[in-house]
C-alpha cells in the first residue's frame, strides 16, 4: 500500500475545505437588501409635514416660505437610529400621496398648516418600554408617554395621569415637528389635561363645551359629546358647535370661511384667522391668508 506524503495530506484537507464552502454558499440563504436609511426615511416624511404645504403655498402666494423639515428630518433621523423609533417606508409613501392630493389648488391656504391627512396620523412606532429615558413621546410603546422631556433634557416613558390627579404636557420637539402633540396613544393623562389637573373625558350624551372634553372619535354637538361629524357648509350648527374645518358658524348655519378684504366681525370668521378692524370698529375686513406657516390650530 502506498503511503500517503505531506503534500497530498494537505492537498486533499484542501479539496475538502473548498468543496465544503461551495456546499455552504449554494445553500446558504440570500443576503437581504437593506431597508432605506434613517435619514431619507424621515427627511421623506418631514417633507410631507413641512416643506410640500411650504413650497405649495409659496406657489399660491407667490411668496417665499420656510419650513421645519430639516429640523424634522435631524431628530427623526437621529431617534430611528437610535431604535427608538420605528417608520414604515410604505406608510411614509402613502403620507406622501395622501398630502399631495389634500394640497391640489390654494383654497387650503390658511397661515396655519392644514390638518393631517388621516394617513400621515400615527405613523411613528414607539420602541421604549415604560421606565426608559426617552426624548418624545414618539419613541415610548403605546400607552405611554414621554415624562418630563424638554429641550435640554430627557425624561421617561410613563404612564398617562391618572383623572383627578396633577398632569403635565412635555416640551416635546420630535412629537411637534412630527405633528404627533395630540396623538391618542401617547396621552399625558387618562382624560385632557387643563391648568395642571388631569379631568375625564365626557363620555357619549355627557356634557361639554369644546370637542376636546369627549372622549376621542365624539365631537361636542348642542353640549353634548356625539358620535356625529361636525356639521359642514350649509348644515345646522346648534349652540356651542364648531363646524369642519373651512367653516364657522353664523347665524345657526355653517359657512365658508371669508377670504381677504370680506367684512367680519371676528376673527374666525376669516381664513386667516384675523379679522382687521379701525380703532373702536364693531366691524373691519379679513386680513391676509398668506402669512407664515404655523401650527394648526387646537381642537375646537
Amino acid at each position: 500500500m502506498r503511503r500517503t506524503n505531506d503534500s497530498e495530506t494537505r492537498a486533499t484537507v484542501g479539496m475538502v475545505l473548498i468543496l465544503a464552502l461551495l456546499a455552504t454558499a449554494g445553500s446558504a440563504a440570500p443576503t437581504p437588501h437593506p431597508g432605506p436609511k434613517p435619514e431619507g426615511l424621515a427627511q421623506r416624511l418631514c417633507d410631507a409635514l413641512h416643506a410640500l404645504p411650504a413650497k405649495r403655498k409659496s406657489e399660491c402666494c407667490g411668496t417665499t416660505a420656510s419650513s421645519l423639515a430639516g429640523l424634522c428630518a435631524r431628530e427623526l433621523a437621529a431617534s430611528i437610529r437610535s431604535a427608538a423609533a420605528t417608520l414604515d417606508a410604505a406608510q411614509v409613501e402613502r403620507c406622501t400621496a395622501a398630502t399631495s392630493r389634500q394640497l391640489e389648488g390654494c383654497g387650503w391656504v390658511t397661515p396655519v398648516l392644514p390638518n393631517l391627512p388621516e394617513a400621515c396620523r400615527n405613523i411613528i412606532q414607539g420602541r421604549l418600554k415604560a421606565g426608559v429615558r426617552c426624548g418624545s413621546s414618539v419613541e415610548c410603546q403605546d400607552g405611554l408617554f414621554c415624562r418630563g422631556v424638554g429641550p435640554e433634557s430627557q425624561g421617561i416613558c410613563t404612564a398617562p395621569a391618572a383623572a383627578h390627579t396633577r398632569c403635565e404636557v412635555p416640551a416635546d420637539n420630535l412629537a411637534a415637528f412630527t405633528r404627533g402633540e395630540e396623538d391618542p396613544r401617547h396621552a399625558v393623562c387618562d382624560g385632557f389635561c387643563i391648568k395642571g389637573q388631569c379631568l375625564p373625558f365626557s363620555p357619549a350624551g355627557g356634557s361639554c363645551e369644546s370637542s376636546s372634553q369627549c372622549r376621542p372619535g365624539l365631537n361636542c354637538i348642542a353640549r353634548h359629546c356625539q358620535g356625529e361629524p361636525l356639521p359642514k357648509i350649509g348644515e345646522p350648527c346648534p349652540d356651542h358647535t364648531a363646524c369642519q374645518a373651512g367653516a364657522y358658524c353664523q347665524a345657526g348655519h355653517c359657512a365658508a370661511l371669508k377670504n381677504a378684504g370680506e367684512p367680519c366681525a371676528l376673527p374666525f370668521e376669516c381664513r386667516a384667522f384675523e379679522c382687521v378692524k379701525s380703532p373702536g370698529a364693531q366691524t373691519g375686513s379679513c386680513g391676509e391668508p398668506c402669512g407664515p406657516l404655523t401650527s394648526s390650530p387646537t381642537k375646537p
